[in-house]
């Protein structure tokens, strides 16, 4: 791990709050204090191509896509349960890649969940689970730096809009912006597109503060 990652530790207070049901001030402190965080973080330590996926056939699949030797280069995104995130037990949905993240054999991880739930049940506020979510982006952050990723792929609402998609669960609005305003900023002057099955010529985009704003 670099130094600049061993430097700059978020300085969370998850130890404290003990993953209690945050005030709405709370809230807000966790949320600027990430997103101050993720701006920190060096160009050259962030991905500079991200892809959102529009799953709307098996084309779109990400267990099929991770097989993909074209696409060998590139990190997966998935809708994780957090209460299974710890593990590398292939779940539904998405989930399915979990088998494939930094809690299995593999020497170098091809997926990552980030939680939009626990148990059976989506988030239904921030209070309930920034916690939760900022805990996993950190590792998302050291992953990346680790294994030095440069290219993300992920799951859309739709063609044209960056919003993280969900299928199984059922998550508030307000989490889904935070989540993907986290993975922009992650990208932050990289290259965006997005894909789906009847959808395959799609112009890049540099990501800009305006777009990543466009989630707040």
């Amino acid at each position: 791990m670099s130094n600049f990652f061993m430097n700059n530790i978020l300085p969370y207070r998850t130890t404290s709050l003990n993953f209690s049901f945050l005030t709405d001030e709370q809230v807000n402190k966790e949320m600027n204090d990430m997103f101050s965080y993720i701006d920190s973080i060096p160009n050259d330590k962030k991905i500079t191509k991200l892809i959102g996926i529009k799953y709307d056939g098996p084309r779109m699949d990400f267990e099929a896509m991770i097989g993909d030797q074209n696409l060998n280069e590139y990190i997966f995104i998935f809708n994780d349960n957090y209460s299974e995130h710890h593990s590398a037990k292939k779940g539904g949905g998405n989930a399915k890649i979990r088998k494939y993240n930094n809690y299995s054999s593999l020497l170098r991880p091809r997926s990552f969940g980030i939680p939009t739930g626990k148990y059976r049940n989506g988030y239904t506020s921030l209070n309930e689970s920034i916690l939760e979510i900022n805990q996993c982006i950190l590792e998302l952050v050291k992953l990346i730096e680790n294994f030095e990723y440069k290219k993300l792929i992920y799951s859309i609402d739709n063609i044209g809009n960056a919003l993280i998609g969900t299928g199984i669960f059922t998550v508030n609005p307000v989490v889904l912006k935070y989540i993907t305003k986290c993975i922009l900023k992650l990208c932050k002057n990289g290259e965006y597109t997005n894909y789906s099955s009847s959808y395959m010529n799609s112009p890049s985009i540099v990501i800009t503060d305006e777009i990543i704003n466009i989630y707040s």
